[in-house]
């Protein structure tokens, strides 16, 4: 057994005997792990370790995934766990975890080295065999798992060298068609080439999969939407490793072409298929994907806690797909004021791939730049983006940065820089209920039509974006106030404020009175008192949700599926909640909750 030690996360959540011993098995391992491997390592029937499981989860320290292996919630608690053990523990741990794997076949180990975000290992022990085995049926897996691995890890350039290796080999026509479209994928992910021809080819599951994100891209999200969810019903029965992430689109397609409701319902029922066709290393995406939605439609806290789950599942899984939930994440800090958590979320981003050629790092970095007062260093990187997605033919990608372009260029007086990208939008304009509206503001903002913005306003406020009508009314008060029409700017303003205070977005808050007061227009105080940070009133609807579902008895993988959630983003609500209220277990949580009910 390892020597408790009061200083760690463990000790302080009470762990003793087999379940302290299972939380430092875990962490010398470093990632997830099946309850076999840890069995393994112990020595014991994965039967006897039930009480100990139990223990860990149940004291919030570890979560099962979806995948049916545990993990811990929150990387300081293993990291301290770790430095807790005595080296001579560790060494033997280390030696066990080695033993363990040892006595499994190499596909088997390169696959639980992945599932421990252990990529490299599991890259390299996949090609050990390649190099190995001279058995065709061995090589052509092996290859199928380093070509997915790859993919899910944003190795673009040793998974487009390990495709062209397969299309090098005399391989049947089937399987040449196969490897010609996931090449195409592979491109379309990357980004770096210019946005192929929507062209679908019928029955093909990634070539219509291909066809959806180029319309996306395109602007033409309608057709998009259309097109993954054919490319979803043509990959029934399909195995991991031919299943891409064609799962995950269609919501995030539906929530540009028809705002987050219809998107909240399509991504409930695309997790469940996923979950059900065994394709569960997709819980990342969709996590990500979930937490748009949820940002979109003015619901941040639960958008903060499905990004974080999947942004900290994506780091135990060796996902590298990451660039568009880091800046998500990292805008939210902006829009909320807190330039330092922003800028510290943003080197996660170190050397990420933008997906898809989507520049949502580069377009949060320049509003980095733009809340720390650098306005000409934040244009010229806003102005690069846009007009190198344009060039590649990323309309999309020109609409979804295009309010901020437009303001930036307003800040400092470029309306060269506005003109162009209205020009580019009136053009090719998108379609959809979420792109067509930002297009049609920047044009009005070119053209100093205010009917026009608060129109645009209007249509953002009937999709049900709540940041996106947020903005275009800023740019709205800000426009009247250049135009003369003070009183049409408070109402803007106030309505942009009313918006802020919900979300706590005070940096938004702050900088549109500040915009106003150099046209001449004041605000009065404004902003409402905030959440306080401990306390049952500290909580957000969705931890009070998850305490009083705990409080009923109801599991974990049912409340899950209750809230149309992952069960790790259940876990991180309810670690919030056991911060907030200073708790160390569910069934503390579960008596203040019956508390609070009277």
């Amino acid at each position: 057994m390892v020597p408790d030690d009061r200083s760690s996360r463990t000790g302080e959540r009470g762990l003793d005997g087999p379940a302290a011993d299972l939380a430092a098995t875990l962490a010398v391992w470093g990632g997830a792990a099946s309850v076999a491997h840890l069995a393994a390592v112990s020595g014991l029937p994965a039967g006897s370790m039930l009480r100990a499981v139990r223990e860990a989860t149940d004291a919030g320290v570890l979560i099962w995934r979806d995948d049916e292996r545990l993990e811990f919630v929150r990387a300081q608690d293993r990291d301290e766990t770790y430095a807790a053990i005595p080296a001579p523990m560790r060494r033997l741990l280390k030696d066990a975890h080695r033993a363990a794997l040892d006595s499994a076949d190499a596909l088997s180990r390169a696959g639980t080295l992945a599932a421990a975000g252990r990529v490299d290992d599991a890259i390299r022990v996949a090609r050990g065999e390649l190099a190995a085995s001279e058995d065709p049926a061995v090589r052509a897996r092996v290859r199928s798992f380093l070509i997915f691995t790859l993919i899910s890890a944003a190795r673009v350039d040793d998974a487009r060298a390990e495709i062209a290796a397969v299309l090098a080999l005399p391989v049947p026509r089937e399987q040449r068609d196969r490897l010609v479209h996931l090449s195409t994928w592979v491109d379309l992910l990357a980004g770096d080439v210019p946005v192929p021809p929507a062209e679908p080819v019928e029955g093909n599951p990634t070539a219509l999969l291909n066809a959806a994100m180029a319309s996306f891209l395109r602007g033409r999200t309608v057709r998009a939407t259309e097109l993954a969810v054919a490319s979803v019903a043509a990959r029934a029965g399909e195995s991991w490793a031919d299943a891409a992430s064609a799962t995950v689109w269609p919501a995030w397609c539906r929530l540009l072409a028809e705002g987050p409701a219809a998107a909240e319902r399509e991504a409930r029922d695309v997790r469940d298929r996923a979950a059900r066709a065994g394709h569960l290393w997709l819980g990342p995406y969709h996590d990500f994907v979930a937490a748009r939605v949820h940002v979109v439609g003015g619901r941040w806290s639960d958008g903060v806690a499905e990004l974080d789950s999947g942004l900290d599942a994506a780091a135990g899984t060796g996902t590298g797909w990451v660039s568009l939930a880091v800046a998500g994440r990292a805008r939210m800090d902006l829009d909320r004021g807190d330039t330092t958590a922003a800028a510290g979320v943003l080197e996660r981003a170190a050397g990420v791939p933008e997906q898809f050629g989507l520049p949502a790092v580069a377009l949060t970095t320049a509003l980095l730049d733009e809340a720390r007062g650098a306005l000409d260093t934040a244009l010229r990187r806003a102005d690069a983006v846009w007009r190198t997605a344009l060039r590649g033919g990323r309309v999309a990608a020109v609409a979804m940065v295009g309010a901020d372009v437009a303001r930036l260029a307003l800040r400092t007086g470029r309306r060269d820089v506005l003109d162009d990208l209205a020009a580019a939008l009136r053009a090719d304009p998108p379609d959809g209920a979420l792109l067509r509206p930002v297009a049609d503001l920047v044009v009005g903002l070119a053209a100093d039509d205010l009917p026009a913005v608060l129109a645009a306003a209007d249509a953002l406020d009937r999709a049900g974006d709540v940041p996106g009508a947020m903005a275009a009314r800023e740019e709205a008060a800000c426009l009247a106030a250049r135009l003369g029409d003070a009183d049409t700017a408070r109402m803007a303003a106030a309505r942009v404020r009313g918006t802020a205070d919900g979300l706590g977005a005070e940096g938004v808050s702050r900088r549109v009175a500040g915009r106003l007061r150099s046209s001449g227009v004041r605000l009065g105080p404004g902003g409402r008192r905030g959440r306080p940070p401990e306390g049952w009133e500290a909580l957000t609807p969705t931890e009070r949700r998850v305490a009083d579902l705990i409080a009923d008895g109801v599991a974990g993988p049912d409340m899950a599926a209750r809230l149309a959630i992952s069960p790790r983003t259940v876990q991180t609500h309810v670690s919030n909640a056991l911060r907030k209220l200073g708790l160390r277990t569910r069934v503390e949580l579960a008596t203040t909750a019956a508390r609070h009910r009277g």
